[in-house]
C-alpha cells in the first residue's frame, strides 16, 4: 500500500477538494497523520483510516500519535488515537492538555493528576477507566 492509495481512498470517501489537494501537495505519512487529528470529525464519521491502512504502516504511525493494537504503558503525546484491540495505560500530569481518540475495541486506563486536562472521544466498543487526582479533569465524549 502506498500513500497515494490512502489519498485516493480518502477522495472516494468524500474528502473535500481542499484537503485532497493538501494531501497531494504534501504526500507524507506525517502530513496524513497530522490531518487525521486536524479533521477528526470527517475521519471519525468515515471510519478513516481503516485498520488495514494502519496495519500496513505499523511501526511508523506511532511517532505521529496513531496506534493499532497497542498494549501496556504508552508515553503520552498531546494528540493520540488508538484503534483495533489496543489496551493501554496512559498517565497525564503537570499542566498538560491532551486529546485522545479510542476506536474499535480499544481500552484505556487513564490516570490524570496535577492540573492536567484530557479530552477523550470514545467510539465503537471502546472502554475507558479514569482516575483523576489533584485538580485534573478527564472529559469523555461518546459517539
Amino acid at each position: 500500500m502506498k500513500l497515494q492509495d490512502i489519498i485516493q481512498q480518502a477522495k472516494k470517501q468524500g474528502l473535500c477538494e481542499e484537503w485532497y489537494n493538501e494531501m497531494k501537495r504534501y504526500p507524507t505519512l506525517e502530513t496524513l497523520c497530522r490531518m487525521f487529528f486536524k479533521g477528526d470529525d470527517w475521519a471519525l464519521k468515515n471510519n478513516f483510516p481503516s485498520e488495514k491502512m494502519l496495519y500496513y504502516f505499523r511501526g511508523e504511525t506511532e511517532q505521529y500519535g496513531l496506534f493499532l493494537d497497542a498494549s501496556g504503558k504508552v508515553e503520552t503525546m498531546p494528540k493520540m488515537a488508538f484503534f483495533g484491540y489496543s489496551n493501554v495505560e496512559l498517565n497525564y500530569g503537570d499542566f498538560s492538555v491532551s486529546s485522545l481518540i479510542l476506536r474499535g475495541n480499544s481500552k484505556a486506563k487513564i490516570t490524570a493528576k496535577d492540573y492536567s486536562v484530557v479530552f477523550v472521544t470514545a467510539l465503537d466498543n471502546a472502554e475507558v477507566v479514569v482516575e483523576e487526582q489533584d485538580h485534573a479533569k478527564v472529559k469523555i465524549f461518546r459517539r
